[in-house]
This record gives C-alpha cells, structure tokens and sequence, in this order.
C-alpha cells in the first residue's frame, strides 16, 4: 500500500534531520500544511542549498557535492522555482555559492 505525501514528508524530514543536510519544503504539501489545503500525490523539497552548504562546510574541496548542485541546476534548470531558490540562498548565506553554481551549469540568474 502507497504511503501518503504527509507520511513521506515525516520520513524525509527525519532522515535530513539525521544527516544534518538543510532541506525547505515546499509545493502543495507546505501549501496545506501552512495554508490552504491542496490535494497533491507529490513532494516538494528543496535540497540543492544543503549540497552547496556542504561544499562551504568542507572549505570548498568536496567535488561529489559541487557536482551534486551544478548537476541539479543543469538537468532541472527550465522546473527550478529560481525565486525560491534565490530567496532561501540569501537567508542562509549562499547566495555567492548559488552564483557560482550558475555559472558552472550555464545558468543565467534571474
């Protein structure tokens, strides 16, 4: 039997939560949760700051995680909500790693 989203949701955030890795949830889940209630059969989190957060944390020298984020930004640069994401570099200080990240990927910034 299929787990619903806000089961999922639970066991995501628990597994970010073990591993330390900065997450924001976002889409119709955070929408219901925070708001007005959506039907959804997805969920949405925001993971590629805590990639590049990392790569920060290890004075830049990790290349699996660099690759993880310009990875990120290059495959899914046309579904990416670029506000969003600009808005929650800034509140946790990468908006530079998030500008150098573009531009590793070929992406222009907003």
């Amino acid at each position: 039997m299929s787990k619903g989203p806000y089961e999922l949701v639970r066991q995501m955030v628990a597994i970010f939560d073990e591993l330390s890795i900065p997450y924001a949830l976002g889409g119709s889940v955070a929408s219901s949760m925070l708001g007005e209630p959506r039907s959804t059969v997805d969920v949405d989190f925001a993971v590629v700051l805590g990639e590049a957060d990392w790569f920060r944390r290890g004075d830049g020298v990790s290349d699996r995680q660099w690759r993880d984020v310009v990875g990120i930004l290059t495959v899914h640069r046309d579904t990416l909500d670029d506000a969003y994401l600009e808005s929650c570099a800034h509140e946790v200080g990468l908006t530079d790693l998030l500008a150098h990240a573009r531009a590793d990927s070929g992406a222009s910034p907003t």
